[in-house]
């Protein structure tokens, strides 16, 4: 009897214990203060990049990275993230998990989003303004003409170009403008372009200016002939201007050459304004003719073995150029050692010479001649 007792009592004490547990766990469940632990799962979503072209950037792509379903779980990702106009945003999504039943178990998960990026850029575009010149009349030069130089528009833009600069005075100016991109509705898009500018120039020159330069001529001396004088033949400069003209064409020797001429234009502070002038200069000629002489060779009659004549030759006419020296060789001196000879005492070689310099100036005279004879004997 008594054991029966013991039993009941442990029986008691141990369904009393249950209860309580359970009224406990019961308590801190319904507090909030024990929670079962979620199985964690980490979602990535893709990432792209494009130029912009008006239309939206979108990547559905997504990847698990981390995490598995348990058993009968399926999981859907709606990854909705968009860039239209240049810029970046996060490439969202949404997820939901439910069981083989259907039912919605995305609760039972921790969820972590890893999202990728979307990013448009702008379009580069190059814009060039054109270019114009004129003579200064004192009345406004522009030139309203802009057009795409380098890159690309997107299709149903279109390119605006408006405030163009009007220029009066003389001088190389930048032809400044503005751009826009515009669409069909005449909506600004240019927001979504990165544009630059390449400025043509409107220039306002003075005025047009024909110049000659002197043209002279002389028979050869050995000295440098030049021509210092220019003349203006057409346009002057503006008041207050100064125009500096200079000759370089230089020739010593016979033939000929341009007289080259070089200007240049300051204003009466002294600044270069040659560029505000259209000028052109028309070289003249130097030329130099040559120096006529006349040689006769002499009459030589000698035995072969003799000692020849050393100079068997005249100038009989011409005169040479100040410092410089004739040198003739005659058949008379070549032949020293030869064979008996018998006729014209001709020239074999002429040079001139200045200086003592090996530079053989004949080319610079137009020498004529007349032949004595020669008698060589045994």
């Amino acid at each position: 009897m008594q054991k029966k007792k013991l039993a009941i009592y442990i029986i008691g004490a141990i369904t009393i214990a249950v209860v309580s547990v359970m009224a406990i766990m019961t308590l801190i469940v319904a507090s909030g203060s024990f929670r079962m632990r979620k199985t964690r799962l980490i979602i990535r979503t893709g990432s792209d990049d494009k130029e912009y072209d008006g239309t939206p950037l979108a990547c559905d792509e997504w990847s698990l990275a981390y995490g598995k379903l348990a058993a009968g779980h399926t999981m859907e990702v709606t990854v909705y993230g968009e860039q239209v106009r240049p810029g970046s945003s996060p490439n969202k999504a949404e997820v939901k998990i439910t069981d083989s039943d259907g039912l919605d178990v995305t609760g039972k998960y921790e969820l972590q989003m890893e999202l990728g990026t979307l990013e448009v850029t702008k379009r580069k575009l190059v814009i060039k303004s054109a270019s114009a010149t004129k003579i200064y009349d004192g009345t406004p030069l522009s030139n309203e003409r802009g057009a795409l130089a380098n890159g690309r528009i997107t299709k149903g833009h279109y390119l605006k170009c408006e405030d163009f600069v009007s220029v009066t005075e003389p001088g190389v100016h930048p032809n400044t403008f503005s751009a826009y991109i515009l669409d069909d509705s005449g909506a600004d898009m240019s927001e979504g372009y990165d544009i630059s500018y390449e400025f043509g120039e409107l220039i306002i020159q003075y005025s047009h200016i024909e110049i000659l330069s002197e043209s002279a001529e002389k028979t050869y001396d050995g000295t440098p002939l030049t021509a210092g004088g220019c003349s203006i033949q057409e346009g002057s400069v503006y008041r207050g201007h100064k125009i500096e003209m200079k000759t370089y064409g230089t020739i010593t020797g016979v033939g000929s050459c341009y007289n080259n001429v070089t200007a240049s234009v300051t204003d009466e502070n002294g600044n270069d304004v040659t560029a505000l002038y259209d000028i052109h200069c028309e070289a003249g000629m130097l030329s130099v003719y040559p120096r006529r002489l006349d040689v006769r060779t002499q009459n030589v009659k000698r035995r072969k073995n003799d000692t020849p004549v050393e100079h068997d030759w005249d100038l009989v006419s011409g005169s040479l150029a100040p410092g410089e020296e004739l040198q003739v060789i005659t058949i008379q001196q070549r032949n020293a050692s030869s064979n008996s000879f018998s006729g014209d005492n001709y020239i074999v070689s002429v040079s001139v010479t200045k200086d003592g310099r090996a530079d053989d100036l004949s080319g610079n005279y137009q020498i004529s001649y007349q032949y004595g004879r020669v008698d060589i004997t045994e």
